[in-house]
């Protein structure tokens, strides 16, 4: 199959993921505790989770959109839609969230349209109790800090003004048998779907009989320790826990030259894990290069990792300084990613130069130790690039159909 390396007009897309190879279960009850534990140990994502979990979301999409044969299924007023209204205490609140347990609470995003939107109280009900556990005005639940400090409870841009920010709760709040999550706001008008209240809460919902502890607000004196320590391992990217295993590094020589369709290739005997590759290309064309230039990865016999360098480090086609808690890029162009992928036997490593310029490398891969086991899985990139995609605009209120989808990816088996 002939691969695509061009920058022409384009619709890319890069999907990370994890494949599960097998599973072996541990007894395990899942905390508040534990899930902090688990946002800052980066070797639990190559291996699949116990207890096993789905990951699924409630929204204000536009509930217009019911199914591809049905007209308005590209409707797009993804704004102040909520399962029901509802009456507590004379009061009149809009249910956001409706989950069974056991499960949790892993990430909270809201956008606000105005001043009226967001002037309102958010509640949690855990188990089925009618007093909530959780409430108050919704700003300072979500990104406030009343529940906890940045980042994990943040908001973005900070350029743009604090009101009109993406606001992003990622304490993780568990619940035992169920959690209902509603938002009471005076202004609101379910017939206009106005003022306008965006909304994502992605929730997990572990496998049947998994012990639970739900959350109470006094689990933020009892792992007040913890809290701090995670939103403080989250600022700084602090992977520090994986140092002891790091044990050897493979590089190039400075500023190699990678001619057009050579291949510069690494080999390594396991078990053992990749922790760290960090890279800096230089080149007439630097964009051409960022997308000619593709990397591969070959675990245990088979191929996971295809993918143009400048996608892969999560870039694109120019050096766009950022840093993430897997992947960053610095302002003189090198590009880092701390994804752990683990192999049993062997890994191999290419840079492959697709383009019709050389390009100059500076490179260098941190492998270490890792006890492979039936829970581990093989890391994996694959990237597409479909041409001449036409957008047509948004559906909003206008019910037409010269909308299309695109499916970007097909999944099968489990991981993360």
């Amino acid at each position: 199959m002939k691969k695509s390396a061009s920058i022409s007009p384009f619709l890319a897309v890069l999907v990370l993921l994890t494949l599960m190879v097998s599973c072996q279960n541990k007894p395990s009850t899942v905390t508040i505790g534990t899930l902090l534990e688990e946002m800052t140990t980066p070797t639990l994502l190559s291996e699949y989770p116990y207890p096993a979990f789905t990951c699924k979301q409630f929204s204000s999409y536009d509930r217009r959109s019911v199914a591809p044969e049905q007209p308005g299924w590209f409707a797009n007023h993804d704004a102040s839609w909520f399962i029901r209204e509802e009456t507590n205490n004379d009061r009149r609140e809009f249910v956001m969230l409706e989950a069974n347990g056991p499960g949790a609470i892993v990430r909270f995003w809201m956008t606000f349209g105005n001043e009226a939107a967001y002037t309102g109280t958010l509640r949690m009900y855990f188990d089925g109790l009618e007093v909530p556990e959780i409430e108050g005005p919704v700003m300072d639940i979500i990104s406030g800090g009343k529940l906890a400090p940045d980042p994990l409870s943040s908001s973005v841009s900070p350029l743009t003004d604090y009101a009109r920010r993406g606001h992003n709760l990622y304490l993780p709040i568990p619940y035992a048998k169920s959690l209902k999550i509603t938002y009471e706001c005076e202004a609101l008008d379910l017939e206009k779907h106005s003022p306008s209240v965006y909304y994502n809460i992605n929730y997990r919902t572990f496998e049947p009989g998994t012990e639970v502890v739900s959350f109470t607000m006094k689990d933020l004196e009892t792992y007040a320790d913890l809290i701090k320590t995670t939103a403080n391992k989250l600022s700084l990217r602090d992977h520090s826990g994986n140092e002891i295993k790091k044990i050897s590094k493979l590089s190039s020589e400075s500023g190699q030259e990678l001619s057009p369709g050579k291949t510069i290739r690494y080999e390594k005997n396991g078990p053992g894990a990749i922790y760290e590759i960090a890279l800096q290309i230089t080149a007439e064309n630097l964009p051409q290069a960022l997308r000619s230039t593709v990397i591969q990865a070959t675990f245990d016999g088979d191929r996971t990792v295809w993918c143009p360098v400048g996608d892969f480090f999560g870039t694109g086609y120019k050096i766009s300084p950022y840093s993430t808690w897997q992947t960053s890029t610095d302002s003189l162009g090198k590009m880092v990613t701390k994804w752990i992928m683990p192999y049993r036997n062997s890994a191999v490593i290419e840079l492959i130069n697709l383009g019709d310029q050389p390009v100059f490398i500076d490179d260098e891969i941190t492998f270490g130790k890792y006890r492979w086991t039936s829970q581990s899985m093989h890391f994996g990139a694959i990237w597409h690039e479909y041409h001449g995609i036409d957008a047509k605009g948004h559906q909003g209120n206008h019910l037409i159909d010269n909308h299309d989808d695109i499916n970007f990816v097909t999944l099968e088996g489990e991981g993360l």
